[in-house]
């Protein structure tokens, strides 16, 4: 697995003074170059600085963890928590449901929620 250091932006309930809240991070991503988690940024030498800002630079602000799922606060880890979207969901948040509307009554009928 590789990794670069990211910004990305947050989007949560709890941010109410800007759209374009970020964080600096590191990000993980699969073989395919794709995200697919992250932590925070640990920065302890000149070097690391420079190598985040050059990543940044390079990469701009990553949007993909904000459109592709869901923030939440871990008051243990004084960080962000964050969860990919499931397709319904996806489904949901689009305003498709009447697309999806015979699926979602078979999953239901089949055991579903």
């Amino acid at each position: 697995m590789s990794w670069k250091y990211g910004l990305i932006k947050i989007n949560h309930e709890s941010i109410f003074d800007t759209d374009d809240y970020c964080e600096l991070v590191e990000v993980y991503l699969d073989e395919d170059g794709t995200p697919n988690g992250f932590c925070k940024a640990r920065i302890n030498s000149i070097e690391e600085l420079n190598m985040a800002h050059g990543d940044v630079l390079k990469n701009g602000i990553n949007t993909w963890f904000a459109e592709n799922g869901t923030f939440s606060v871990s008051k243990e880890d004084e960080f962000w928590n964050w969860a990919i979207n499931c397709y319904l969901d996806k489904a949901l948040s689009d305003n498709i449901l009447d697309e999806y509307e015979e699926e979602i009554d078979l999953y239901k009928v089949y055991g579903g929620d």
